[in-house]
């Protein structure tokens, strides 16, 4: 099926950021991504929405502790 490893890497991202928050007592972390740097991330988040090419598209939400 289509998009099922892009889902798959999504829930690992999901949890990895939900496990560095939990581990650092539920303070703010910071996500780096190449020259990208992303401070004050308190979640992550899925969201679907609607079909495209009949395949669900698929986004991930960072929150931040400002946001």
């Amino acid at each position: 099926m289509a998009g099922k490893d892009k889902e798959r890497q999504e829930r690992g991202f999901l949890q990895a950021v939900k496990s560095a928050v939990k581990k650092n007592k539920n303070n703010p972390i910071t996500i780096l991504a190449g020259n990208t740097k992303l401070t004050n991330v308190i979640d992550a988040k899925k969201y679907t929405t609607p079909a495209y090419d009949k395949e669900p598209y698929t986004d991930v939400a960072v929150k931040t502790k400002n946001s």
